[in-house]
């Protein structure tokens, strides 16, 4: 990445800080590009706790539509709170504006809306729950129990019909955060839609996508005191 562009939209931005903090676990990564990645975000952060958007998104129906700052928000705050216990900043303001929308019925697609419910169940908001409520009532199921999230008119489970990138991401994050509320039953027709949407090389429609049905699932699922009981349906339905 050119240095000039390495940190000039927050949403990228968010995304290769999310990527690096997962990463150094694994390998080295410097921490002084993460400082400059972490700063610049909080840089971003209105006083109304709204992270702004700077620069320009190509696929413009993954900042999930006219509400696209509340997205951008939610995955934003993700790169935070997933590093919570080495994050020592202040993000209170954003997570208020988070529950404030949930709160207001504000978070009408939904792509905002799972973001939002897993970035408040990461940050044991108390509107989390009420985010997911809603988040489920905008749920398509399907034959065999399966469960996703889907905006498109044309989501009808017909022979030739694909997901799109969209609909795989929204569904990874109520997957997400059904598991960090611990409705792991819940969570299962989710996870079996999931697993059937992979491609013939294993992963999903994009790079992005593709790093997130498995994101932490799996770590998630195998702290379970369910999964065993869990474990067959999930893999064999």
């Amino acid at each position: 990445m050119c240095p000039a562009l390495s940190f000039q939209i927050p949403r990228l931005t968010a995304f290769v800080l999310r990527t690096f903090l997962q990463a150094r676990s694994y390998i080295p990564v410097d921490s002084n590009v993460i400082d400059t990645a972490r700063n610049f975000l909080l840089n971003s952060l209105a006083p109304s706790g709204q992270f702004t958007e700077h620069g320009y998104v190509i696929h413009r129906e993954l900042q999930g539509g006219s509400a696209s700052h509340i997205s951008l928000t939610a995955y934003t705050l993700l790169a935070f709170l997933e590093d919570s216990p080495n994050n020592k900043v202040n993000i209170s303001s954003a997570i208020h504006f988070l529950e404030a929308n949930v709160s207001g019925g504000g978070v009408a697609a939904s792509l905002p809306l799972a973001l939002t419910a897993y970035a408040l169940s990461l940050a044991k908001s108390s509107h989390a729950d009420t985010a997911l409520t809603l988040l489920n009532n905008r749920s398509t199921l399907i034959e065999n129990g399966l469960k996703f999230w889907s905006d498109s008119a044309s989501s009808e489970q017909s022979y030739y019909w694909q997901p799109s990138a969209i609909t795989i991401e929204t569904t990874a994050y109520a997957l997400l955060a059904h598991l960090h509320q611990n409705k792991i039953a819940e969570a299962v027709p989710i996870m079996n839609w999931l697993s059937q949407q992979r491609n013939h090389l294993g992963g999903y429609a994009s790079t992005q996508v593709t790093t997130l049905p498995g994101e932490h699932s799996s770590t998630e699922l195998l702290e379970s005191d369910t999964i065993h009981n869990l474990y067959f349906k999930f893999f064999f339905v």
